[in-house]
This record gives C-alpha cells, sequence and structure tokens, in this order.
C-alpha cells in the first residue's frame, strides 16, 4: 500500500509521485512544505495514516492521504531511484536492492518502527481447519506442490476432499518475504498457481467469499476484517504447541517464526526538506502510541530514541547485510539498529 501526503490547501488532483509545493504556516520563516512521497508495503499505511492524523493537529494545515498499491519491493525500487521520499517495508533491503541504491547514489536511513505477525486465515465458515503445522503449509506452498497439492484433503487426511484455492502476495512484487523464507526456508520459491495481488483488500476479499481457501495477512488486516476472515493458529516444530499472533506472543516470541519487523527507509536527501524531516521525526517520537493503536507491536522506547538519533545524525545503511530475518526477536532489532 503506497500513499502521498500533500498540503490540503493546494487542491490539487493527485497522480503517482505529484510534488507539490506551498508555504505551511507554523514552519519557521522562509520554510515551505512539499509532498512527502511515500510508497510500500501495506503492513505500514495504518501507521502512516494515524502517524499524519496526529501531525496535522500539530501543524493545523490539514495533510491529505491517498492510498494506492506497490508493495515493499515496489516501494524500495522508487526509494533507490530517488522517486521517493519515504519507503514502507516489510523486510528488509534485499542485496540487489541495496546494490540498485549504491548505483543510483542514494543513501538512505533505515528505521525498524514495529513489528507485525504473519497471520495465516481462512473463511470465517470454515469449520474443518482449526491449525496448521509448518509442515502442512510447506505441503501447501512448497514449488513442489504447484499443479498436484490442489485438495485440502492431499494437506491432512482429516480434511475435507474440497478444492483447495490459495491466494497470496504477487510474487513478481514479494519475491522474498518472511512467510515464504520462514515456511520454505531461504530462497525457496512457493508455487505460482495461486490468484496474487500486492493489495491486502483483495486477498481479504477473495478470502471471505470461499469457504475454501486459505491465504495470509498482516496481523493487523486480519483484525480489521475479523468478522469475515478466521485466523489459523500454527503448530511450530520446535515445540509442537500451536500458537496465535497476538501482540503479546509477538512480544513473547511465542509465535518468533512469522514475525517480521516492519521498516521506514528514508532517502537521506529528502531530510533536507522540513516536512519530510519533521514528519520522520514525529513518527518516532511518538512511535509506541502510533504503532499500538495501529494495532501492531510496538518496538522499546530506547529504538525509537536511537531511531531519532540516526535520522538526526543521518546514520546511513543498513544492519542486515540484504537478507530476510527469520524468528528475529525484538532484542535483536535493537541491537542490530545500535550498530549503524
Amino acid at each position: 500500500m503506497s500513499y502521498f501526503v500533500w498540503v490540503k490547501k493546494m487542491r490539487i488532483r493527485a497522480f503517482p509521485l505529484l510534488v507539490a509545493t506551498a508555504s505551511i504556516s507554523g514552519l519557521s520563516s522562509g520554510s515551505y512544505a512539499q509532498a512527502i512521497r511515500v510508497d510500500g508495503a501495506s503492513a505500514g499505511t495504518a501507521i502512516g495514516k494515524l502517524a499524519v492524523e496526529e501531525f496535522q493537529k500539530i501543524k493545523k494545515d490539514a495533510l491529505h492521504l491517498v492510498p494506492g498499491i506497490s508493495g515493499s519491493a515496489g516501494g524500495l525500487r522508487k526509494l533507490c531511484a530517488n522517486a521517493i521520499d519515504v519507503a514502507n517495508s516489510a523486510r528488509p533491503m534485499l542485496k540487489e536492492e541495496l546494490a540498485a541504491c549504491q548505483k543510483a547514489g542514494m543513501e538512505f536511513i533505515e528505521l525498524p518502527v514495529a513489528f507485525d505477525a504473519v497471520t495465516v486465515v481462512v473463511n470465517r465458515r470454515n469449520d474443518f481447519v482449526t491449525s496448521l503445522t509448518v509442515d502442512e503449509l510447506k505441503r501447501v506452498w512448497g514449488v513442489s506442490a504447484q499443479g498436484k497439492v490442489v485438495r485440502w484433503s492431499q494437506v491432512n487426511a482429516r480434511f475435507p476432499n474440497a478444492p483447495l484455492k490459495l491466494l497470496g502476495p504477487d510474487s513478481q512484487y514479494e519475491q522474498a518475504n518472511t512467510f515464504t523464507e520462514a515456511i520454505l526456508g531461504p530462497g525457496q520459491p512457493a508455487r505460482h498457481d495461486y490468484m496474487a495481488s500486492v493489495d491486502d483488500r483483495v486477498l481479504v476479499q477473495g478470502v471471505a467469499r470461499d469457504v475454501n481457501t486459505l491465504s495470509y495477512l498482516p496481523y493487523a488486516i486480519y483484525l480489521e476484517n475479523r468478522g469475515t476472515l478466521k485466523l489459523v493458529p500454527i503448530v511450530s516444530s520446535t515445540n509442537g504447541a500451536a500458537a496465535n499472533p497476538s501482540p503479546e506472543a509477538t512480544a513473547s516470541e511465542a509465535y518468533a517464526l512469522l514475525v517480521r519487523p516492519l521498516f521506514l527507509y528514508v532517502n537521506a536527501k529528502s531530510l533536507e526538506k522540513p516536512m519530510v524531516r519533521e514528519f520522520v521525526e514525529f513518527t518516532l517520537m511518538n512511535g509506541k502510541r502510533l504503532v499500538q493503536a495501529a494495532r501492531y507491536t510496538p518496538l522499546s522506547e530506547a529504538a525509537y530514541k536511537l531511531g531519532l538519533a540516526h535520522v538526526r545524525g543521518r546514520s546511513i545503511g543498513t544492519a542486515w547485510g540484504g537478507t530476510v530475518p527469520v524468528g528475529v526477536t525484538p532484542g535483536e532489532v535493537e541491537k542490530r539498529l545500535a550498530t549503524l
């Protein structure tokens, strides 16, 4: 999900990557507000919306937010091309994305802002799936299942001989994500014979329409749609217990396999724009409250303060080496943040 923020007074129709400029009362004399061009993962959109609403109250001049679609990979691609100011991402930058940024001479500041738990869902009327194991998910999503594992009874003999319908993120945009890395293993491809979209709303609608569908979503998206979706607890191979992706389970590491940090990647040059700098700083200074209100799991207060120091000190680069972490803990995120 992507969004573009600009001064409402302009009354200009929005197009992708539109940049509007206008003077803003409340900023230092002579400063100007420019569009804050943001794109990327839907998982960060709810946090961004709340940040905009709160930022309006301070700046007094209303900001407007228009949703779009790009996904983590699409947002990072635009960031590396210097086409946007901030990218939301549900994973760290990959090696090829780091290379693209370097080639374009684009320096960025990496800011973890929250934790999300990837949530496996089925239709609310599904009465036979009460949990799934990691092995069953692997049996469903592995590339060897393509065109072969097409009925629920092939996943587990206890399940009915009903058609298995799969929905998921578009692999063209999200070639590496926490779910595939955790369930299938690092670098392992998923099957391609499923309905794909980078828009979570499309996935929600697809699951809500058919009792035999299976998908996975950000936890906050599940909560917004729990009237039509049913959460599926996951049985880990480590302890054999089924766990739900609640904030408590995320914080306690009980659901660690499918927990992922959410990031803001900020174009370092864009911080020269007062509106961009102030908005990013505001988001970090109010990080815990905003993240909790958006129904994600916050980082520690120390992590947000460290991120704010990185913004003010222009600490560039990544702490993740171009790979997608699996089973990452809050402590590890804070430890890596401190290395930048």
